[in-house]
């Protein structure tokens, strides 16, 4: 087991830790005392269960900014929801305009879909790596391309930076594009309003901002974006043979993680009590000590320049470090467990001009502290001074 004093964790982006007590408080009461299964009787073991998967779907949806929890479809993630939305949403013909900045879990159901001619593929990128995308420079793109979906994401897991969803979700719509967003980085960790914005579909994690465990998030389909299931199985009426049509249960089959539930609901409720906001501001305090002492370490920052427009994570590098070697050091020096690599999006680390070296992430969660912090800054130190 590792010892929680020895390590200093700042991999939030990863997956949060610690979560607050409450998660494992209600997922353990759960099991130790219900156990029921969501849709699968009558009892009331299983009634509760099915309350208990309908409080998660509300707080995702109140945390999410969605007035109908109906379009919450829950599932074992964001992977799960993207794959879920362009493999259920997109037909024959249609084109794609997508960030090149999008993880993998966007990028390779796209490039399946392209390499079988099902749809045609465009990617576009903002100026340079510093900037979000400017909307005229989008308005001008879907002029050119004329897609059927944008997809993009809110929040880069590498550059770390925060798109102006409303207005680029604006843009699209203007020219008839539906809008797909990956919020897997941005849910819990800055505010959000999918509805208002009229984002057509969001997928979210559970483990990440939310603070809930490993294996739940979903997918926001707003009013009228029906897609097509991408698994089928038990759920909804036994005796028809297909899935129901209404959502979320059209898009929900099998066995529900009841117990990952009940610790997301928990998770959620913990950031809404204290407030994304609030959360937000005091993350973006100490990313400002972060940034400072990165600068003053030699390191090259991915990503906005400043706090301004850029969520509490920061990728980067120093040069003449190699950064999968800089982040085992950092562990065995300071004890300080961080990311390195290409983090699954291959094409941020392009636009960075990383793709050959990759990058180290430091990513912030609502637990660190200024000490932390300052112990990151004399391992940093006591590494490149040699």
């Amino acid at each position: 087991m590792l010892s929680e004093s020895r390590y200093i964790y700042l991999d939030n982006s990863a997956t949060s830790w610690p979560k607050p007590p409450a998660v494992a408080e209600a997922m353990t009461r759960f099991l130790d005392e219900e156990g029921g299964s969501a849709g699968r009787g009558s009892h009331t073991r299983a009634i509760h269960a099915a309350q208990t998967v309908f409080a998660a779907r509300e707080a995702a949806a109140r945390l999410l900014g969605v007035t109908q929890p109906q379009r919450i479809c829950l599932g074992p993630g964001a992977t799960w929801a993207l794959n879920q939305a362009l493999y259920g949403l997109l037909k024959p013909g249609d084109r794609v305009l997508a960030c090149v900045t999008n993880h993998n879990a966007v990028r390779r159901p796209l490039l399946d879909l392209a390499r079988r001619g099902v749809i045609g593929l465009d990617w576009f990128a903002p100026a340079d790596h510093t900037r979000p995308h400017d909307p005229a420079d989008l308005d001008l793109l879907l002029t050119l391309k004329r897609p059927r979906m944008l997809c993009l994401n809110h929040v880069s897991n590498v550059l770390g930076t925060v798109q102006p969803l409303a207005e680029l979700t604006a843009v699209a719509h203007a020219h008839g594009a539906l809008v797909l967003a990956d919020v897997a980085q941005a849910s819990g960790a800055v505010p959000l309003d999918l509805e208002r914005w009229g984002v057509d579909a969001a997928a979210f994690t559970g483990h990440k901002g939310m603070l809930g465990p490993q294996g739940t998030g979903g997918l926001y389909a707003a009013a009228g974006i029906e897609p097509i299931p991408l698994l089928r199985g038990g759920g909804g009426t036994p005796t028809s043979e297909d899935m129901p049509e209404e959502l979320p249960e059209r898009l929900e089959c099998g066995t529900y993680n009841v117990v990952g539930l009940t610790g997301l609901t928990a998770g959620i409720g913990w950031v809404l009590d204290r407030g994304v906001e609030e959360l937000h501001r005091r993350k973006a305090r100490l990313l400002e000590t972060l940034l400072d002492i990165l600068g003053k370490n030699g390191a090259r920052v991915l990503g906005p320049p400043g706090v301004t427009g850029r969520a509490p994570l920061v990728s980067f590098t120093i040069p003449g470090r190699d950064s999968n070697r800089l982040a085992a050091d950092l562990e065995e020096r300071g004890g300080i467990q961080v990311r390195s690599g290409l983090h699954c999006a291959p094409g941020a680390h392009e636009l960075a001009g990383t793709r050959e070296t990759g990058a180290v992430r430091i990513s912030l969660g609502p637990f660190n502290t200024a000490e932390e912090l300052a112990v990151l800054d004399q391992t940093l130190l006591s590494l490149t001074r040699h």
